[in-house]
């Protein structure tokens, strides 16, 4: 006799990563593939599918936030309509906005702005050249997706 499954509840503003999610065209599950399930939803689990890190909660970001997103696999970009995100590449989205990720991105960092005073100062290294670069205060800083803190 069979596993008893508990339904899985995805209230407004939840997600849940589904992995080798079942299709009702193959009537079977598709291994390696990954799904993301937004609610409100109620759902149990076929056999074979898994949960990948539980219920969670979107992610909201304020003004002064932003996240790093890497793309596993092509992907929709996450702000621009028609516009795709190559596998391999990295995307910055700064907030305030709600954020539930694609199936294909992976959120690699969060980020949030560095307030200089007039006497402070960070170095910021451009990671595509190399490059390295003096930012002095007063301001508020904001790391690029092609970019880094460097310490000296």
């Amino acid at each position: 006799m069979g596993e008893i499954q508990k339904k899985i509840r995805l209230f407004d503003g939840q997600w849940a990563l589904v992995l080798n999610p079942f299709t009702l065209e193959s009537k079977d599950i598709v291994e390696g593939e990954r799904e993301i399930r937004v609610g409100p939803a109620v759902f149990s689990l076929h056999p074979g599918e898994l949960l990948d890190g539980g219920v969670r909660a979107e992610i909201v970001l304020d003004d002064d936030q932003g996240l790093l997103l890497r793309a596993r696999k092509d992907a929709p970009h996450p702000t621009e309509e028609d516009k795709i995100v190559t596998a391999g590449t990295e995307v910055l989205i700064r907030g305030p906005r709600r954020f539930i990720p694609h199936k294909d991105v992976v959120i690699a960092e969060k980020r949030s702005s560095i307030s200089l005073s007039e006497d402070e100062g960070v170095f910021i290294q451009n990671d595509d050249s190399g490059v390295v670069e003096l930012v002095r205060g007063p301001k508020d800083v904001f790391v690029e997706h092609n970019e880094s803190l460097w310490n000296k």
